[in-house]
Protein backbone atom coordinates (compact mmCIF):
# COMPACT_ATOMS: atom_id res chain seq x y z
CA UNK A 1 0.00 0.00 0.00
CA UNK A 2 2.93 2.25 0.89
CA UNK A 3 4.74 1.93 -2.54
CA UNK A 4 1.14 3.22 -4.00
CA UNK A 5 1.97 7.04 -2.54
CA UNK A 6 4.05 8.86 -4.50
CA UNK A 7 7.26 9.55 -3.33
CA UNK A 8 6.70 13.41 -2.20
CA UNK A 9 3.80 12.39 -0.51
CA UNK A 10 5.46 9.80 1.62
CA UNK A 11 8.51 12.07 2.08
CA UNK A 12 6.14 15.03 3.61
CA UNK A 13 4.56 12.51 5.66
CA UNK A 14 7.47 12.01 7.06
CA UNK A 15 8.50 15.51 7.75
CA UNK A 16 5.39 15.65 9.36
CA UNK A 17 5.74 12.52 11.36
CA UNK A 18 9.55 13.68 12.52
CA UNK A 19 8.06 17.04 13.44
CA UNK A 20 5.10 16.28 15.73
CA UNK A 21 7.67 15.23 18.37
CA UNK A 22 8.96 18.79 17.85
CA UNK A 23 5.55 19.96 17.89
CA UNK A 24 4.54 18.40 21.37
CA UNK A 25 7.48 19.16 22.64
CA UNK A 26 7.02 23.01 21.97
CA UNK A 27 3.58 22.59 23.42
CA UNK A 28 4.30 21.57 27.12
CA UNK A 29 7.31 23.72 27.04
CA UNK A 30 4.43 26.51 26.02
CA UNK A 31 1.94 25.20 29.03
CA UNK A 32 4.66 25.14 31.64
CA UNK A 33 5.42 28.33 31.08
CA UNK A 34 2.19 29.57 31.35
CA UNK A 35 1.45 27.95 34.46
CA UNK A 36 4.82 29.39 35.85
CA UNK A 37 4.16 33.01 34.67
CA UNK A 38 0.35 32.61 36.01
CA UNK A 39 1.92 30.82 39.42
CA UNK A 40 4.58 33.77 39.50
CA UNK A 41 2.05 36.66 38.74
CA UNK A 42 -0.33 35.04 42.04
CA UNK A 43 2.22 34.86 43.97
CA UNK A 44 3.62 38.34 43.28
CA UNK A 45 -0.25 39.56 43.88
CA UNK A 46 -0.77 37.87 47.03
CA UNK A 47 2.97 38.94 48.24
CA UNK A 48 1.73 42.92 47.18
CA UNK A 49 -1.41 42.37 49.06
CA UNK A 50 0.15 41.27 52.73
CA UNK A 51 2.62 43.80 52.44
CA UNK A 52 -0.59 46.04 51.90
CA UNK A 53 -2.16 44.46 55.03
CA UNK A 54 1.03 44.68 57.19
CA UNK A 55 1.25 48.54 56.02
CA UNK A 56 -2.28 48.91 57.08
CA UNK A 57 -2.23 47.42 60.40
CA UNK A 58 1.09 48.93 61.45
CA UNK A 59 -0.23 52.55 60.22
CA UNK A 60 -3.51 51.25 62.14
CA UNK A 61 -1.21 50.25 65.68
CA UNK A 62 1.21 53.83 65.43
CA UNK A 63 -2.44 55.77 64.72
CA UNK A 64 -3.84 53.98 67.37
CA UNK A 65 -1.22 54.47 69.96
CA UNK A 66 -0.48 58.28 68.60
CA UNK A 67 -4.02 59.54 69.63
CA UNK A 68 -4.64 56.59 72.98
CA UNK A 69 -4.85 59.75 75.52
CA UNK A 70 -7.37 61.42 72.86
CA UNK A 71 -10.42 63.29 74.29
CA UNK A 72 -13.94 62.87 72.37
CA UNK A 73 -15.08 66.05 73.39
CA UNK A 74 -12.13 67.77 72.60
CA UNK A 75 -13.55 70.28 69.95
CA UNK A 76 -16.19 71.47 72.59
CA UNK A 77 -13.88 72.27 75.32
CA UNK A 78 -10.39 73.48 73.17
CA UNK A 79 -12.11 74.61 69.53
CA UNK A 80 -15.60 75.67 70.11
CA UNK A 81 -14.61 77.75 73.62
CA UNK A 82 -12.01 80.00 71.41
CA UNK A 83 -11.93 83.41 71.47
CA UNK A 84 -12.02 84.71 68.00
CA UNK A 85 -10.60 88.35 67.07
CA UNK A 86 -9.50 88.69 70.65
CA UNK A 87 -6.88 91.61 69.57
CA UNK A 88 -9.91 93.78 67.71
CA UNK A 89 -12.12 93.20 70.64
CA UNK A 90 -9.17 94.31 73.34
CA UNK A 91 -8.26 97.77 70.80
CA UNK A 92 -12.31 98.26 70.56
CA UNK A 93 -12.70 98.37 74.24
CA UNK A 94 -9.93 101.24 74.39
CA UNK A 95 -11.62 102.88 72.05
CA UNK A 96 -14.98 102.44 73.39
CA UNK A 97 -13.58 103.63 76.63
CA UNK A 98 -12.66 106.95 74.97
CA UNK A 99 -14.70 110.57 75.95
CA UNK A 100 -15.64 110.95 72.18
CA UNK A 101 -15.88 108.52 68.92
CA UNK A 102 -17.34 109.31 65.57
CA UNK A 103 -18.34 105.93 65.14
CA UNK A 104 -19.28 104.90 68.54
CA UNK A 105 -22.44 103.18 67.33
CA UNK A 106 -20.35 101.13 64.53
CA UNK A 107 -18.00 100.45 67.50
CA UNK A 108 -20.87 99.14 69.78
CA UNK A 109 -21.67 97.18 66.70
CA UNK A 110 -18.92 95.53 65.91
CA UNK A 111 -18.52 94.62 69.93
CA UNK A 112 -21.47 92.82 69.92
CA UNK A 113 -20.65 90.93 66.85
CA UNK A 114 -17.42 89.94 68.21
CA UNK A 115 -18.15 88.52 71.81
CA UNK A 116 -21.67 87.10 70.61
CA UNK A 117 -22.84 84.01 69.07
CA UNK A 118 -23.10 85.33 65.46
CA UNK A 119 -19.28 84.99 65.30
CA UNK A 120 -18.56 82.09 67.65
CA UNK A 121 -17.33 78.55 66.55
CA UNK A 122 -19.75 76.14 67.00
CA UNK A 123 -20.19 72.82 65.38
CA UNK A 124 -23.02 70.52 64.02
CA UNK A 125 -22.55 66.79 64.13
CA UNK A 126 -23.59 64.21 62.14
CA UNK A 127 -24.41 60.56 63.31
CA UNK A 128 -21.00 58.86 63.89
CA UNK A 129 -20.16 56.08 61.51
CA UNK A 130 -18.70 52.92 62.55
CA UNK A 131 -16.36 50.74 60.88
CA UNK A 132 -13.65 47.94 62.53
CA UNK A 133 -11.15 49.83 63.64
CA UNK A 134 -12.80 53.17 64.54
CA UNK A 135 -15.21 55.39 64.50
CA UNK A 136 -16.15 58.62 62.07
CA UNK A 137 -18.00 61.88 62.98
CA UNK A 138 -18.14 64.46 60.74
CA UNK A 139 -18.50 67.88 62.48
CA UNK A 140 -19.52 70.78 60.06
CA UNK A 141 -19.54 74.42 61.18
CA UNK A 142 -22.96 75.83 61.76
CA UNK A 143 -21.70 79.37 60.37
CA UNK A 144 -19.02 80.63 58.77
CA UNK A 145 -16.69 82.62 61.58
CA UNK A 146 -14.67 85.94 60.90
CA UNK A 147 -11.04 85.33 61.77
CA UNK A 148 -7.56 87.23 61.83
CA UNK A 149 -4.25 85.56 60.96
CA UNK A 150 -3.12 84.77 64.06
CA UNK A 151 -6.67 82.91 65.11
CA UNK A 152 -5.72 81.21 61.79
CA UNK A 153 -2.50 79.65 63.55
CA UNK A 154 -4.24 78.70 66.41
CA UNK A 155 -6.76 76.88 65.25
CA UNK A 156 -4.10 75.33 63.05
CA UNK A 157 -1.98 74.17 66.01
CA UNK A 158 -5.45 73.03 68.17
CA UNK A 159 -6.80 70.82 64.64
CA UNK A 160 -3.92 70.10 62.76
CA UNK A 161 -1.48 69.29 65.80
CA UNK A 162 0.97 71.39 64.41
CA UNK A 163 3.46 73.70 66.31
CA UNK A 164 3.48 77.33 64.97
CA UNK A 165 5.34 79.86 67.15
CA UNK A 166 6.56 77.46 69.62
CA UNK A 167 2.66 76.85 70.66
CA UNK A 168 2.66 72.99 71.20
CA UNK A 169 -0.66 71.29 70.26
CA UNK A 170 -2.98 70.25 73.07
CA UNK A 171 -2.16 66.33 74.06
CA UNK A 172 -5.69 65.47 74.15
CA UNK A 173 -5.96 65.64 70.49
CA UNK A 174 -8.03 63.38 68.43
CA UNK A 175 -7.51 62.30 64.93
CA UNK A 176 -8.90 65.57 63.22
CA UNK A 177 -9.01 65.29 59.47
CA UNK A 178 -9.97 68.79 57.63
CA UNK A 179 -12.45 67.59 54.96
CA UNK A 180 -13.79 71.09 54.10
CA UNK A 181 -11.86 74.64 53.90
CA UNK A 182 -12.83 77.62 52.61
CA UNK A 183 -11.93 81.41 53.31
CA UNK A 184 -12.81 84.68 51.80
CA UNK A 185 -10.43 87.55 52.70
CA UNK A 186 -12.36 90.88 53.46
CA UNK A 187 -11.66 94.29 54.96
CA UNK A 188 -12.53 94.03 58.90
CA UNK A 189 -13.52 96.77 61.01
CA UNK A 190 -10.14 97.95 61.84
CA UNK A 191 -7.85 94.87 60.50
CA UNK A 192 -7.95 92.66 57.48
CA UNK A 193 -9.60 89.20 58.14
CA UNK A 194 -10.95 86.33 56.71
CA UNK A 195 -14.26 84.40 56.57
CA UNK A 196 -13.59 80.88 56.77
CA UNK A 197 -15.79 77.62 56.96
CA UNK A 198 -14.70 74.59 57.82
CA UNK A 199 -15.42 71.03 58.12
CA UNK A 200 -13.83 67.81 59.78
CA UNK A 201 -13.88 64.62 60.44
CA UNK A 202 -12.68 62.88 64.07
CA UNK A 203 -11.55 59.75 64.65
CA UNK A 204 -11.77 57.58 67.12
CA UNK A 205 -10.34 54.37 67.95
CA UNK A 206 -11.00 51.82 70.24
CA UNK A 207 -8.77 50.92 73.46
Amino acid sequence: MLKNIPQKRALFYLLVLGALPLLFVIISFQAKKNFQDGLSRTLSQACLQKTEQNGRELFNRVTKKAFATSDPFYLNKEVETFQLLSRETEELKKLSACSFQSDERGIQRRMSFLSGPDNSISFAASPERRFSNCREIIFSLAHPVEVDLPDLQSLLTKIEGVSIKGNPPPQTRPHLIVAQLSFEKKEGFLHESYLVNLQLIQREYGK
